[in-house]
């Protein structure tokens, strides 16, 4: 529905979601752009940052149970 026939042939499974520790804060950053067009596309999220999508954890849970694929890895950023 949000992605062609050329599109699917191509894309990337599963969807990579960074969830990252920002002082305190968890972010979740999209890097792949097949994966970011494709969340924008599917989710109306648009907020990019140096061309990653970057969502805030309460975004996440509506991706998460409507892409059983999406794998999440978590990184803690230290000072």
């Amino acid at each position: 529905e949000y992605l062609d026939e050329e599109e699917i042939k191509t894309f990337p499974i599963p969807v990579i979601l960074e969830m990252c520790d920002v002082k305190g804060k968890t972010l979740i950053y999209v890097r792949n752009k097949k994966h970011a067009e494709f969340l924008k596309r599917a989710f109306g999220f648009d907020r990019f940052v140096d061309d990653v999508l970057v969502l805030e954890l309460h975004e996440i849970h509506p991706v998460r149970r409507k892409l059983k694929t999406a794998s999440q890895i978590m990184f803690n950023v230290v000072d």
